[in-house]
């Protein structure tokens, strides 16, 4: 069965539906097994989504408590499922994100009771951009430049792409996380939702290194962005998007 361009495989275990890519069936339902036990190294727990890492497996639960969640999702692509082509499609845009191994949905009668997505799990030595920003800010600015302009190209908007939510791999490969807000437009983006996705990551910067100033870091970001891509994002739109996020009480 091939989705985009990838081969993926339909599977259907009892209450459970989904596909999987370059791993069997098996390995999916062994790594929801080990979750249901409790085995596992829990990353965010909530009512409605909960993270963990299982072994090398990093699986991410999206519950539906209500019936009225429930209804509404039976109509409804899973976020499991679309997060699941996003990371496809940031692989293939040239920017790294752990390596997707599936998705399922678990019914009860007619009713999806949750939605489950399985990724590789990031390696320890992981390098968050929090960490570089605090000791290379202007290696860290070039980088993630470079990154959003490869995404912008493809037409991939991230939708949080804060500096918690940018890694630097072992091999020193840039990549990204948390695809719950991914969205795939026509490429290459158009001009608004670079503007958010700009002033984000000026905004995250900023708070991770207030001593350098908001209007230091709007000027590196905008300098190699353009020097990446062409794109010339520096309007007062893109201060207005900057100042209303700096006013929220949000980790970087």
């Amino acid at each position: 069965m091939t989705r985009g361009n990838v081969s993926v495989t339909p599977f259907r275990e009892g209450r459970f539906s989904g596909v999987c890519l370059d791993v069997p069936p098996s390995f999916i339902l062994e790594q929801t097994a080990r979750f249901d036990a409790g085995e596992i190294r829990l990353c965010k727990q909530g009512s409605k989504l909960t993270a963990a890492l299982t072994g090398s497996c990093f699986v991410k639960n999206y519950f539906y408590a209500n019936f009225l969640s429930r209804f509404r999702h039976i109509f409804r692509r899973s976020r499991a499922e679309s997060c699941f082509h996003c990371a496809l499609a940031v692989r293939e845009a040239g920017v790294g994100t752990p390596a997707p191994l599936g998705y399922f949905r678990e019914r009860r009668g007619l009713f999806p009771v949750r939605d489950v997505l399985f990724t590789a799990a990031l390696p320890p030595e992981t390098l968050f951009m929090p960490e570089l920003f605090r000791d290379d800010p202007e290696r860290g600015v070039r980088l993630t430049a470079a990154a959003a302009a490869k995404l912008h190209a493809r037409g991939i908007e991230h939708g949080d792409l804060s500096l918690r939510n940018i890694y630097l791999d072992p091999e020193n490969e840039t990549g990204v996380i948390d695809l719950d807000s991914c969205r795939l437009h026509e490429a290459p983006l158009r001009r608004k939702p670079r503007l958010r996705e700009m002033a984000r990551l000026i905004s995250s910067a900023s708070k991770i290194r207030p001593d350098m100033g908001t209007a230091k870091f709007r000027k590196l970001f905008l300098d190699a962005y353009r020097a990446e891509c062409g794109f010339d994002l520096d309007c007062p739109a893109l201060d207005a998007r900057i100042d209303t996020l700096l006013s929220h009480r949000r980790r970087p």
